[in-house]
């Protein structure tokens, strides 16, 4: 829906204009500020006696769609509320519609989101709103502006649903380089420019802690290993030093994928932190986050069965942080097993058979034990394996460690053999039969 279809109230103005604009109450009304050469528009929805503020920031395009670069991007602007909101466009679209979702960088030293933040000091003064009575919401790119808007408006809070906190370990990452940063070389632009794309940095040049809530989906496995656990493994790379200032981190097993809240989810958390803004505390332990480690690895032990000298020989694994081992429990007249332990949700393994024999392919958990050494049962959803280009299965198999799925195969001396696994923590789509 184009923005005449949303409101006919257009208001165009200069960034020292803005303490002049009229107000509208009670309907929306766009509000198209220059400032730098470039137009920042925002959809404003004004409510008398306002006591709050909610900004809106816009998330990336979703995946496949196109970027029409020619009009402006207010996410979840019918979401209604009984406070005053604002929802933020990122011109970054319009630099090219090769660009999916620009997280406000702008062009070179012109830092889009630097200047939302002026414009929006002017237009909270023009407003009344101080800042422990502003908000800022956004999920996946728009959590990434929500906490950096929050690290410039000291005392507002930020809710950042499913945030990117390394752009650069983003898929978004290949475009900004090359259309905001002219494609130069990478560490030059992280030298330049790496308090824009990294969270930590960014707390490190704003000398402050944002309060904020991230919402972290520990289902999303690639979430979990390129964006949180390494945020958390940097933690201690923070200069600042406030304890006045923190971050609330809850952890959500969605199980949707990359996906933010609904607007009903939203609106009951929303809630919640109004009505505790000052409870906030840091319950960040990154040993936890890595305990929860053992609900993505996936074992897959290998055996080529026949006489004691069988075994197999690794050419290559997908994973770099593979890890393999040839366990002594494994070694019996039979031959040598080899155990192979990955958290990346897929794998691709390259292995030479020696000696003709019976290969054994086990997929299953890790033997994980209480304090007690008793066995506690991981549950793993392998959803795909394929042996030289055949599929072997494409559908759910939910396995233990203690009952594991098993796939047999003749093979002969040097023979290559390749597989490939995909798989996923446990959730409610899996079903498992003892």
């Amino acid at each position: 829906m184009g923005v005449k279809e949303i409101t006919n109230i257009h208001i165009n103005c200069k960034f020292d204009e803005i303490k002049n604009i009229p107000l509208h109450y009670n309907k929306r009304f766009e509000l198209i500020v220059e400032l730098n050469g470039v137009k920042y528009e925002f959809l404003l929805n004004l409510k008398e006696n306002s006591e709050n503020l909610l900004v809106l920031l816009t998330s990336a395009l979703a995946y496949g769609k196109k970027n029409d670069a020619d009009k402006p991007i207010y996410n979840r602007w019918k979401w209604d509320f009984d406070f005053s909101t604002i929802c933020c466009n990122d011109p970054t679209f319009y630099l090219t519609n090769e660009i999916k979702g620009g997280f406000y960088i702008g062009k070179n030293e012109n830092w889009y989101l630097k200047n939302i933040y002026l414009i929006l000091v002017e237009l909270f003064k023009r407003l009344n709103f101080y800042n422990d009575k502003i908000y800022f919401y956004g999920s996946s790119m728009g959590g990434t502006a929500a906490l950096m808007l929050a690290g410039f408006f000291q005392e507002s809070i930020a809710i950042a649903d499913i945030p990117i906190l390394d752009i650069t370990n983003n898929w978004h990452w290949k475009s900004i380089k090359k259309y905001c940063f002219n494609d130069e070389d990478e560490d030059e632009i992280l030298k330049k420019h790496g308090y824009k794309l990294n969270i930590i940095d960014f707390i490190n040049y704003v000398d402050f802690i944002p309060h904020s809530y991230l919402l972290m989906d520990l289902s999303v496995g690639e979430d979990y290993l390129v964006q949180y656990k390494p945020f958390f493994n940097s933690l201690n790379e923070i200069q600042h030093n406030s304890y006045g200032s923190n971050m609330k981190i809850r952890f959500d097993r969605k199980n949707k994928g990359h996906m933010p809240l609904t607007e009903f989810e939203f609106k009951s958390l929303l809630n919640n932190i109004i009505h505790r803004s000052n409870n906030f505390n840091i319950s960040v332990n990154p040993s936890y986050l890595d305990s929860l480690l053992k609900y993505l690895k996936a074992r897959v032990d290998i055996k080529n069965e026949g006489i004691s000298t069988n075994d197999i020989e690794i050419i290559n694994v997908s994973d770099s942080k593979t890890q393999i081992s040839k366990p002594s429990w494994s070694k019996d007249e039979k031959g040598i097993g080899t155990s192979i332990v990955s958290y990346a949700c897929s794998l691709n393994i390259k292995f030479r058979c020696i000696n003709n024999g019976l290969l054994n392919i086990r997929l299953r958990t890790i033997d994980y034990r209480d304090k007690n050494r008793e066995r506690f049962p991981i549950y793993l959803c392998y959803e795909k394996l394929t042996l030289n280009n055949k599929i072997i299965f494409d559908e759910d198999k939910t396995v233990t460690h203690d009952k594991p799925f098993l796939f047999k195969k003749n093979v002969k001396n040097n023979e290559i053999i390749e597989i490939s696994i995909n798989w996923r923590s446990f959730d409610g789509k899996c079903e498992y039969i003892p």
